[in-house]
């Protein structure tokens, strides 16, 4: 069965072929590994049978699995600013919304972006209550934004949510963490509460806190403790409700990855296969197939550009190397957008940048 590269239009796949392309053209289905019914694609099914699975043994047969590969990656808008060590969160109507940052200190401005096709069109929006950097920001299930934690004229344990309405965003304190924290991890779980993990105050540290949101308040509760100190980690949710926290520094960067499965109020770590190179200000994101895209960082005085994906399978994580980011980058964000792609926005490569990129995914397709 041939495989072919690109963009493609019906009248370029023939039955039976897999290409990539951004989409499914006329005339394919994405090969996902799904199972399709015998009679509705029986001249598909004439080539390729039970070739990737039976399905049931009568009425339905399997397309082939065909991971998701990033193509060339395209430069898109700069951000207004150049920044780095800020945040940026896709929004339930699809925008990203950048918040805070560093260039020679903390900023507190925040942006609206819509992205349309390899552009976006960046708004002004209600500046955080204060500046800062190195701060965490999640979409809760309910779309408000939740800011915690990093520095501003010191290390900070404040909070606040975000309403955002148009081209606005009504920010509202909330309860503080527990202690103050900067380069700290932040994921919302599947069952809809925050948690939060190691970061420093200073010194690298180990704490995990429970949060759960009722109002504009939070009810923190501790957590299992990182199995060592850690800052400047990437964190990501996995599929099965696990999360995935990556790299980071203590002492000196790391490559360690655990794995994290909650049960109530208690974390069991597993500790599973590290990134090749140990780095600090990484950024992680989770694919459309739940793989894992870890993108740039920081170690040995030296910024990166290589990028790597890892493919999750029970407690063990396979790495491989992936296309590279056109310039080294850390303290970057990297967003997942509604149509599968990666919105990569500023950060550092040796000075504070405003570049983005935007990291289109190609699927394999099966040609009907």
């Amino acid at each position: 069965m041939p495989y072919h590269h690109g963009s493609v239009a019906r009248a370029h796949v023939p039955r039976g072929a897999v290409v990539y392309a951004s989409d499914a053209p006329v005339g394919t289905l994405r090969a996902d590994g799904r199972t399709v019914s015998r009679t509705a694609y029986a001249d598909l099914f004439s080539i390729i049978g039970t070739r990737f699975g039976r399905g049931d043994g009568a009425n339905t047969f399997s397309l082939p699995a065909v991971s998701a590969v990033l193509a060339t990656m395209i430069a898109s808008t700069p951000l207004p600013t150049a920044r780095d060590a800020h945040t940026a969160v896709r929004l339930a109507d699809g925008r990203v919304l950048v918040a805070g940052g560093n260039n020679g200190g903390a900023l507190s401005g925040v942006w609206l972006g819509v992205v349309s096709g390899d552009t976006v069109t960046w708004v002004d929006s209600t500046p955080l209550p204060a500046p800062r950097y190195d701060h965490t920001a999640i979409v809760l299930a309910d779309g408000r934004v939740f800011v915690a934690g990093g520095y501003g004229g010191g290390v900070q344990a404040d909070t606040w949510l975000g309403v955002v309405s148009d081209d606005t965003v009504t920010w509202t304190l909330s309860t503080p963490l527990p202690l103050a924290r900067a380069g700290h991890a932040a994921v919302l779980l599947s069952d809809g509460r925050i948690i939060v993990a190691g970061g420093h105050d200073g010194v690298a540290q180990e704490e995990t806190w429970f949060g759960t949101v009722s109002g504009n308040a939070v009810a923190w509760v501790a957590g299992t403790p990182l199995p060592a100190t850690r800052n400047d980690a990437a964190v990501v949710l996995l599929a099965d409700g696990r999360f995935a926290v990556i790299g980071g520094y203590s002492g000196t960067p790391q490559t360690t990855v655990w794995l994290g499965t909650v049960s109530g109020d208690t974390i069991a770590w597993t500790e599973t296969d590290g990134i090749a190179v140990g780095r600090s200000d990484l950024s992680a994101t989770v694919l459309a197939d739940g793989r894992i895209l870890v993108i740039g960082g920081f170690s040995s005085g030296a910024d990166h550009a290589d990028a790597w994906i890892g493919t999750v399978s029970g407690d063990a994580v396979v790495w491989s190397a992936t296309a590279s980011l056109p310039a080294p980058r850390s303290s970057h964000t990297a967003t997942g957008l509604v149509d599968g792609r990666i919105l990569v926005a500023g950060g550092s490569g040796g000075t504070v940048s405003a570049d983005s990129w935007i990291l289109p995914m190609l699927h394999g397709v099966i040609g009907t």
